[in-house]
Parts: C-alpha cells; structure tokens; sequence
C-alpha cells in the first residue's frame, strides 16, 4: 500500500520539490539584485563624484589631470578611482558593457557621440549624470571648447550627434 501511494504520488511529489527549490533561488535572486543595484548605486556616486572634481578643467588632447584633460581620461580617471578598470581611449572604452536604448539611460551609463554629422566614428564619451526625463538628461564631459561640464544630452546640439549608450557595470 504505502510503495503505490509513493508511485502514484511520485509526479506530485517531484512538482512540489521543485516549487520548493524554485521558491528559494527566487528568494537568493531578489537578494542578490537588490544588493547589486545598491552597489551600483554607490559605485556610480563614486564615479560622478570623481568626475565633479574635473569641473572647469580645461580640455587638452591627451591630458589626464585638472591642468587639463580630455573626454576619455575623464572617464577613465572617474570609473578608476571609483574601482572600475576603464582603458584610456574612446576607441578602448567603446568596447566594453552592453548598449542601453536611450529611453533606458542611467545615471553611470557613457553617451558615445560623433564628431560631425555624416561621421559614424565614435570621437567622443561622457558620463550620464541625471535623467529627468525621456527628454531630458545631462551628461559630465570634457568638451573641447569649455572644457569640463555638464550639458542637456538632448539639447538641438549634442541630440544630433548621439551614437549610442552603454552600461559598463
């Protein structure tokens, strides 16, 4: 009597371990995210603080520190200090993460524009710092007329020149 039971309950009790073992990975897995999206939220503080401190610096072609400093230095220096490895030029950093709709932008996520209109080039890299909107978001870089700032990614200028975004982390 009790070897029937467990043959014809044997599907049944197979459906009920697995609801069991799906039930804790689901509980391991909101865990897990939840810090993850905290530790990124703390590395990309790190990144943008980092940043911050190159405001006003002039731009430079090669350079590398608040005497003067250029779009992908800016970049690297920032995620660097924060604990990301970042190679130095635009062509190296192009490379890396995952691309990330426009519409789904975060704040930490590099914005590769071009230089000139026809170009397809990746020529430049700035880091996400706000998204106000699907509108409205601004973006940390050094530009090579002002230097080190922040500007609207969707202002009539920079809106044109976007190739794409990409989440390092």
């Amino acid at each position: 009597m009790i070897a029937s039971f467990f043959r014809t309950n044997y599907k049944e009790l197979l459906y009920i371990r697995f609801l069991l073992l799906f039930f804790c990975l689901s509980q391991v897995a909101c865990k897990s995210s939840a810090s993850l999206s905290k530790a990124r939220k703390q590395t990309t503080a790190a990144i943008l603080k980092e940043a911050r401190k190159y405001y006003g610096a002039p731009y430079r072609l090669g350079g590398t520190s608040i005497k003067g400093i250029d779009c992908s230095a800016l970049v690297q220096n920032a995620f660097t200090k924060a604990g990301v490895n970042m190679p130095r030029t635009t062509s190296q950093q192009i490379k890396l993460g995952r691309k990330v709709e426009l519409k789904k932008i975060q704040k930490g996520d590099l914005i590769f524009f071009k230089s000139k209109k026809n170009n397809r080039k990746a020529t430049h890299v700035g880091i996400v710092t706000r998204v106000q909107s699907s509108k409205k978001a601004f973006f940390i870089h050094a530009s090579t007329s002002r230097g080190v700032r922040e500007d609207n990614l969707f202002s009539n200028y920079w809106s044109k020149l976007i190739l794409f975004a990409k989440r390092i982390f």
